[in-house]
C-alpha cells in the first residue's frame, strides 16, 4: 500500500455492516487496528470513528469501545442509511481538518459510501477498503483496492500475517 507515512489517517467504521465477530473483545478493535495500520507503514496520526444505535449495541460494548479511544457518533434511527449518514458527516468534517496527504480507511460491507469513496480518491485522497468477505456488495468488490478482509483487520492480521498464518496452517 503506497502512503505517506506520516499522514494523518482515519478509519471509518460501519458497525452494521462489520460488526465485531464472536471471539474478538470489542476492547482490542482499536488496537488491533492501529497494529496493522503501523504495520503496513502507516505511522501518522491514527483516529477510528464509528457509529451505533444504543439498541443495537450493548452498554458493555459501547464502553468498550469508547475506552479504546475510537470515536463514535450516536445515530438516533435504528436504519442503516441514517447511521451512514452520520459517519459520511464525520467524514466529511475530518477531510475538512486533514488535507492530502490523508489516508481513508472504510470498513463496510455495503455500498453507502462508494460516491463518497471515490470522490475522496479524485481529490487526491489514499483510500483503502476492509469488508467482511461472506457479505460485501458487489460494487465494491469490483471496483475498490486495495482491499482488507474485516476478520483479518479486527484481529491484528495485516495481509501478510495472513498469508503467512494460513500457509503455516497448511504445511502442518
Amino acid at each position: 500500500m503506497a502512503s505517506n507515512n506520516m499522514a494523518s489517517n482515519v478509519v471509518i467504521w460501519d458497525q452494521d455492516t462489520c460488526q465485531i465477530p464472536s471471539g474478538v473483545e470489542a476492547s482490542s478493535v482499536s488496537m488491533a487496528i492501529q497494529k496493522v495500520l503501523r504495520n503496513s507503514g502507516f505511522h501518522g496520526k491514527i483516529e477510528i470513528i464509528t457509529s451505533f444505535h444504543r439498541s443495537k449495541s450493548s452498554a458493555d460494548t459501547l464502553k468498550a469501545i469508547e475506552k479504546s479511544g475510537i470515536t463514535y457518533e450516536e445515530s438516533k434511527f435504528v436504519d442503516k442509511d441514517a447511521a451512514n449518514m452520520v459517519l459520511k458527516l464525520a467524514l466529511y468534517k475530518w477531510t475538512k481538518q486533514n488535507r492530502i496527504p490523508a489516508n481513508v480507511f472504510m470498513i463496510s460491507g455495503d455500498g453507502g459510501f462508494l460516491e463518497e469513496v471515490n470522490t475522496l480518491k479524485h481529490l487526491g485522497y489514499q483510500v483503502h477498503w476492509s469488508y467482511r468477505p461472506d457479505s460485501v456488495n458487489d460494487a465494491i468488490s469490483h471496483s475498490i483496492d486495495p482491499k482488507l478482509s474485516w476478520y483479518s483487520l479486527v484481529r491484528g492480521l495485516g495481509f501478510w500475517d495472513l498469508v503467512l498464518s494460513l500457509s503455516s496452517v497448511a504445511s502442518s
